[in-house]
């Protein structure tokens, strides 16, 4: 199975993973403020799509004036709730005052700057405290934006093991002899949690002796992904496929161009749905 692991994780690498929608959004911000990037991050972490994303930030790129007039994001956000859409997993962000509430306080969050002091579980904990509707799943995305965007000693140490279950059981699939407890929902004691811990950072340094070089960030997203992928239900290059079926849909309301120019300049070509079959763009 690590071989499987090994393909797997060298596939979805070369398709920009993991996590390849966080790299538009710190291409398409690199010339902004510290303060505008962590509420640019915030606007993508309550969607967790960029085509979303972007389209808030054409008519929403400063949180200061969303402090000022709420109602304003209100409005937008009823008037185009059909083409901002969001991943299956944000649940309660697909009701209206549930995604404003989410936005206005990552908005006061980016203006306070407390980001800008404390260690990452500071920033952690701060962050989550902070913004409603934002949980650590999440939280661990927005911890990696901070760390590409503004803060780069923000590095993530460890897998957040603590009620990880994708995680857990992606590695109780490389390492068989820990399922019993390594997938036990009800077992997180601190004993467990090490031993969690102690299996992933073994994994990131076996993986470079197959020329895998993984942080914990990069591996807590591929040991989720692995597990779907054994399932059926995740392929290298998934994430490109459905970012380009989330952009048609925010098209009927809007146009994304710097969307697809981040696309074109971050991603290899042949994998994007736009640039196949003689076509320039996607528009």
């Amino acid at each position: 199975m690590i071989e499987e692991f090994v393909k797997f994780a060298k596939e979805e690498i070369a398709h920009g993973g993991p996590e390849p929608e966080l790299a538009p959004i710190v291409w398409l911000t690199k010339d902004w403020s510290d303060v505008d990037k962590v509420w640019a991050a915030g606007v993508y972490c309550s969607h967790h799509v960029v085509p979303s994303t972007v389209a808030i930030l054409q008519h929403f790129p400063k949180p200061q004036p969303v402090i000022e007039n709420e109602a304003v994001l209100a409005e937008f956000l009823i008037d185009h709730w059909h083409a901002l859409p969001v991943r299956n997993e944000m649940r309660s962000h697909r009701m209206p005052e549930k995604r404003l509430k989410c936005l206005f306080d990552f908005a006061v969050y980016a203006l306070e700057e407390r980001w800008r002091h404390g260690n990452y579980d500071d920033v952690w904990n701060d962050s989550i405290a902070s913004v409603k509707y934002f949980g650590r799943y999440v939280a661990i995305k927005y911890m990696e934006f901070l760390r590409r965007m503004v803060r780069p000693d923000l590095i993530l140490g460890d897998v957040r093991a603590h009620q990880a279950w994708s995680v857990r059981e992606g590695l109780s699939l490389l390492f068989p002899e820990t399922e019993s407890w390594m997938s036990d929902r009800e077992d997180n004691t601190d004993e467990t949690i090490e031993k969690v811990e102690s299996r992933a950072t073994a994994l990131i340094e076996d993986l470079k002796h197959h020329d895998v070089n993984l942080s914990h960030f990069d591996a807590q997203v591929l040991l989720c992904e692995f597990k779907q992928m054994t399932r059926g239900t995740f392929y290298a290059g998934k994430s490109h496929d459905e970012e380009y079926d989330f952009a048609k849909r925010v098209e009927t309301h809007f146009q994304i161009p710097e969307f697809w120019e981040a696309r074109k300049a971050l991603f290899p070509h042949h994998i994007l749905k736009e640039l196949q079959d003689g076509q320039t763009n996607a528009s």
